[in-house]
């Protein structure tokens, strides 16, 4: 006679098998993870091709202009790598902003009351921006206060006062004045022979003016911080940038703007 059979385990378990029948069987994610595969694909492929097209067509091409087009896109390829690998969340922000400031239909779209994504993502974007003012107040205090640096961090020979007294006077140079001589003829020019509407907005060319001369970011405080680093220098950087310089240098680019303002104006 054969080996008895052996029956298989008990299952324990309370919940049902799912059901091919059931609709609830499949997850939700699943229509949207095939679309994106399906994009993905389609990308590929179109990659794919064009690049197979245009290396086609280049070996057609005479051999002195392959290596013209061929030195163009390398460097073409490199600058825009380079600017996509300093792009950051402000950076991406101020070109939607600008992008939406320079579009009327987008202006409507975004800023006409009563809208859904007026009501929507402007207001969630204005809540956000009223609370970061407070949060940026706060942490400006807490960089500013010499009184939470680690002591290692501050300078205390001759030597290292008078190397952190140059950093700060070159960061100052660097980041408030020489942005301001070499941008401010730059907008003074653009705004007056230019034919863009975004640029016959005062406010526009203010803030543009304010942003040449503004201050250093605050987020340099914390890459400091990370790096342990010049953290003293950091801080009379910024209470320097804040404290001292932030009015003279307000006032003296508002009233540049205001005179650009007047000279672009048509006659």
């Amino acid at each position: 006679r054969g080996a008895p059979a052996t029956s298989p385990p008990p299952d324990y378990a309370t919940a049902a098998p799912p059901s091919s029948d059931d609709p609830t069987s499949s997850s939700w994610r699943k229509p949207i993870d095939r679309a994106r595969r399906h994009l993905l694909r389609t990308y590929r492929s179109s990659s794919v091709t064009l690049t197979t097209f245009g290396h086609n067509l280049s070996r057609r091409l005479p051999p002195g202009l392959q290596t013209t087009l061929t030195t163009f896109h390398h460097y073409h390829a490199a600058f825009w790598a380079g600017v996509w690998r300093q792009m950051n969340p402000p950076l991406w922000a101020m070109l939607i902003a600008l992008i939406v400031a320079s579009i009327p239909a987008l202006q409507h779209l975004f800023f006409d009351p009563g809208t859904l994504v007026n009501n929507s993502l402007t207001r969630a974007v204005q809540q956000s921006g009223n609370v970061a003012v407070p949060l940026i107040l706060v942490v400006l205090g807490a960089n500013l206060a010499r009184s939470t640096l680690p002591q290692d961090q501050l300078a205390t020979t001759p030597d290292e006062k008078a190397e952190e007294r140059k950093l700060l006077y070159a960061s100052l140079l660097s980041r408030m004045v020489l942005p301001t001589l070499v941008m401010a003829p730059v907008l003074a020019v653009v705004a007056k022979f230019v034919p863009i509407s975004i640029l016959d907005d005062p406010i526009f060319i203010i803030v543009c003016f304010l942003l040449t001369g503004a201050p250093s970011a605050l987020q340099l405080a914390q890459i400091c911080q990370l790096n342990d680093v010049f953290m003293g220098a950091m801080s009379a950087l910024l209470t320097a940038s804040y404290v001292v310089a932030i009015f003279p240098s307000t006032l003296v680019l508002v009233m540049l703007a205001l005179e650009v303002l007047e000279w672009a104006q048509p006659t």
